[in-house]
């Protein structure tokens, strides 16, 4: 259900890459009105200075081929979002290291599903975050959300902390730092709540022997 495409993998991934950066334009800059780097970009394709040769994607797929959700992974040992847009959101400092990485653009589009079908996609990408951080042997995942989102987090069974006070938005909202801990404890109570026995994410298995 969800492909981890890493650097190596992106040319096997060209068109589906292409699709994530497209549906990212839609959603981000059309539907959502963000002010970012892309925005007037005549290919509406939504990138920022954060798609690094490190960056890992992971894409939300029933048939491989037509993408309905993604989630950018970025390693925070080098310029990430946290470390270079919101600081400010971490008064104690950013999390970083070799074992913390950052989750950024997370969404899932599928207009031709019905809600409860987007439901379930978005459900596995919460566990596929926690499934990654395993794989990858993370002990953090670092993110920034609205406070109006932040129930999703209980309800998705996270095991997070909030990394500093919410910083109000011109908009009405508030922005909030967090990060989620990674552990086979929180995938397998997260798994519970949502009633899915197995993995939901898929890596080739050279990777996997890597």
């Amino acid at each position: 259900m969800i492909d981890v495409v890493t650097p190596e993998l992106r040319p096997m991934y060209a068109d589906q890459l292409e699709q994530m950066f497209r549906q990212r334009y839609e959603i981000f800059v059309e539907q959502l009105g963000w002010d970012l780097p892309s925005k007037g970009c005549a290919e509406r394709l939504e990138k920022d200075q954060f798609e690094s040769a490190d960056a890992i994607y992971m894409l939300v797929s029933s048939d491989g081929i037509t993408v309905e959700g993604s989630v950018r992974m970025l390693p925070t040992k080098k310029p990430h979002m946290m470390s270079e847009v919101f600081r400010h959101l971490c008064p104690k400092g950013v999390p970083q290291g070799e074992y913390v990485w950052e989750v950024s653009r997370m969404y899932v589009c599928a207009p031709q599903r019905s809600r409860e079908e987007r439901r379930v996609l978005a459900r596995a990408q919460a566990i596929g975050l926690i499934e990654f951080g395993l794989l990858y042997g993370l002990e953090q995942i670092t993110f920034q959300t609205s406070t109006d989102k932040m129930h999703l987090l209980d309800k998705n069974g996270y095991d997070y902390a909030v990394l500093g006070d919410p910083d109000p938005q011109p908009d009405g909202t508030e922005n909030v730092a967090c990060t989620m801990f990674v552990s086979v404890a929180s995938l397998h109570k997260m798994r519970a709540i949502h009633q899915i026995d197995g993995p939901v994410i898929h890596m080739p298995r050279r990777l996997l022997a890597a």
